[in-house]
């Protein structure tokens, strides 16, 4: 090798051993946060520190996150949390505890050691334990308390679990305001021996789930001295699976027991006590999976039968689905369809295609949707599906002749696809499932089509059929309303609210006579915006006496009499008061009364309510130029503008 070579080499070597030092100091250095951070919902008051390694981001050392704001618990109430603990390269490690708050308070303090001291009521929750590599270690504490006057006065959930690297072990007790849950785990984190739950109430009343290894065999029960048992996976299977005792779980034991006639009622407090636990401790892991690593749950282990699905039954499985979804949305179409609900009323041939689809419906897709259901969630593999395929159906499965009320007398009539013969789903496996969803599909694409031409023949009919429906409705509306008014009102008020029902009734019977469509349509149009304004007069109408109490209330001042020596509430701005009271709203009532059309009722309303607005404004302002303009103004047009109301025409 030459001089120059070597010195090129030793350069080169030099020049990565500077930079991996140079990333080796920069993943050892650390930086410090403090200042606002953001964690889903929360958003606090953060301090933590942090390093940056192959350019991700690591919290390091404490952490530390907190909200709590005294003028909202003063103004209303306080929602506080505060997260503390550490990390140590990104994943959680250490005592941690966490703490969520949703306070008011009367508003009241007192001193206590130089301190302004504030009792607090509401809810507090706290979850407290260590952490190893992100997992909880040891033993955990969650509770949540009801607080009054900064005092507990009641324990509404706590529970009290034991870890070893995120596996629950040992015993472990959780409780709410109903019942008591105590049971243990192997140490792999499998549910063994007796679980019991116990009713704070009748404390005799217990449930007793009894696990082998994780197998949940039994359940036993006694309830007001009645004692029962239910067997659960007393049979043997060719294969197990270990999964978490949730909510998928308890699904797999609803179906399991479902199965049998005997056994459908079981789990009162105990699955209840369990979701409870995990929502508090998915709670902490949403938090955790943000900042770092982390596996926050609580694992409670359990053993199911396990039923193999193959290639091809899992084929057939996402055929299903997509024939379901396909169908489904097809059914919901035709069935919802206003078109057709009003057309089978006097169409046979229509009446026949829906109920065809009502058929299918109940007979076809509502089986299937439990299915669905189930591999959505993941829960066939641990059915014995011929068991749960024959369950479906209470009696029998739907054949390709599907039998339909085909008239208003009763007839019966057959509907089948023409193809009918290449279908047979009558063996209870997934494969028969599959060929039932496929006919369901194609029947209601098949009556989809039949419909199509009738439904677009009588396009312009339920045109006119829906804007009548609306016309009835929103008639019946004003109706209602005006029946309902008290007849204490003032005569002028009910005038006017009685000429409002006459130009409705006299507007529905124009419309009645019309015959040709076109005219029929467009005169409804208008009349259904027309009655829309009517009910918005009217309830303007009605509020009136209601608001000039709120005038009278609002124009009044306290004023010291020294001849009574007593402070009295006395009537100011009289002159606008007056223009008010004596002039403008009579005029409005009279226009509503004598001179009312469809045409200025949306005018009449909209000056009515700028009106009031106004009159609410005028209190505070600087009024004494005004006054004196209305000492002797009665034009009702003239004392509108006067009062800087932007007055609307066309109100005869």
């Amino acid at each position: 090798m030459s001089p120059n070579q070597t010195k090129n080499l030793v350069n080169f070597i030099t020049f990565f051993s500077l930079l991996a030092a140079s990333n080796f100091l920069l993943a050892q250095q650390k930086f410090e946060y403090n200042g606002t951070l953001q964690i889903d919902k929360y958003t606090g008051d953060a301090k933590y520190e942090y390093k940056i390694v192959d350019k991700d981001t690591l919290i390091d050392g404490p952490f530390y996150l907190k909200r709590s704001s005294l003028q909202a618990l003063l103004d209303k109430e306080d929602v506080s949390f505060l997260f503390q603990g550490d990390f140590t390269d990104g994943s959680p490690s250490g005592p941690w505890k966490f703490q969520f708050g949703e306070f008011k308070s009367n508003s009241q303090s007192t001193v206590v050691d130089y301190e302004y001291r504030v009792l607090v009521s509401g809810v507090q929750e706290e979850g407290s334990g260590d952490m190893k590599n992100g997992k909880p270690n040891g033993k955990w504490i969650y509770e949540v308390n009801q607080i009054k006057e900064s005092e507990k006065v009641k324990a509404l959930f706590k529970s009290e679990i034991d870890f070893e690297n995120g596996i629950p072990q040992r015993n472990f007790e959780i409780e709410n305001e109903d019942a008591i849950l105590v049971g243990r785990f192997l140490r792999n984190g499998l549910a063994h021996d007796e679980w019991t739950s116990y009713d704070t109430e009748e404390i005799e009343d217990t449930e007793s789930w009894f696990f082998e290894e994780g197998l949940l065999r039994k359940i036993q029960s006694i309830e007001e001295g009645v004692s029962k048992e239910i067997l659960v996976f007393d049979e043997k299977s060719n294969a197990y699976e270990t999964i978490n005792l949730d909510e998928r779980y308890i699904e797999i034991l609803k179906i399991e027991l479902a199965l049998r006639a005997d056994s459908k009622e079981f789990g009162k407090n105990l699955p209840k006590l369990l979701a409870d636990n995990a929502a508090y401790y998915q709670k902490i892991n949403g938090i955790l999976s943000k900042l770092g690593t982390s596996d926050f749950k609580p694992k409670f282990k359990v053993l199911v039968p396990y039923f193999v699905i193959d290639s091809l039954e899992n084929e057939n499985t996402k055929a299903i689905k997509r024939n379901y979804l396909a169908a489904e949305s097809l059914s919901s179409s035709l069935l919802n369809d206003s078109q057709l609900n009003i057309l089978k009323r006097s169409d046979n041939e229509v009446l026949y295609y829906y109920n065809s689809v009502l058929k299918i419906q109940e007979t076809f897709l509502n089986p299937l949707k439990k299915f669905v259901s189930l591999s959505e969630q993941n829960i066939l593999p641990f059915v014995d599906r011929k068991k749960f395929t024959e369950s479906l159906w209470s009696n029998t499965k739907p054949s390709t002749k599907i039998e339909v009320v085909s008239d208003s007398t009763g007839t019966k009539k057959i509907f089948e696809l023409p193809n009918s013969n290449a279908f047979s789903f009558e063996t209870n496996d997934i494969n028969s499932l599959q060929q039932l969803s496929e006919y369901a599909k194609l029947s209601l694409e098949n009556i989809q089509s039949k419909l199509a031409n009738q439904v677009s023949n009588d396009k312009r009919a339920q045109t006119l059929i829906d804007l009548e429906e609306r016309l009835i409705t929103k008639n019946e509306f004003l109706m209602q309303q005006m029946d309902s008014v008290n007849q204490e009102l003032p005569v002028e008020h009910l005038k006017a609210l009685s000429n409002i029902k006459k130009l409705a009734d006299e507007s529905l019977s124009k419309y009645a006579s019309l015959e040709i469509p076109e005219e029929k349509l467009n005169y409804g149009e208008t009349l259904e915006k027309c009655l829309s304004e009517l009910i918005n007069l009217s309830n303007t109408i009605v509020e009136l006496p209601a608001q000039a109490i709120e005038i009278d209330s609002l124009y009044q001042d306290s004023v010291f009499n020294p001849f009574m020596a007593v402070v009295m509430d006395e009537e100011i701005k009289k002159r606008i008061t007056s223009a008010y009271d004596k002039v403008l709203i009579p005029y409005f009532l009279g226009a509503a009364n004598k001179s009312l059309t469809c045409e200025n009722a949306v005018i009449l309303h909209s000056n009515m309510k700028l009106l009031h607005q106004r009159m609410l404004a005028l209190r505070d302002e600087d009024t004494k130029k005004l006054e004196r303009k209305l000492r002797r103004e009665k034009d009702p047009k003239t004392l509108y503008q006067l009062l800087s109301v932007p007055f609307k025409k066309a109100e005869k």
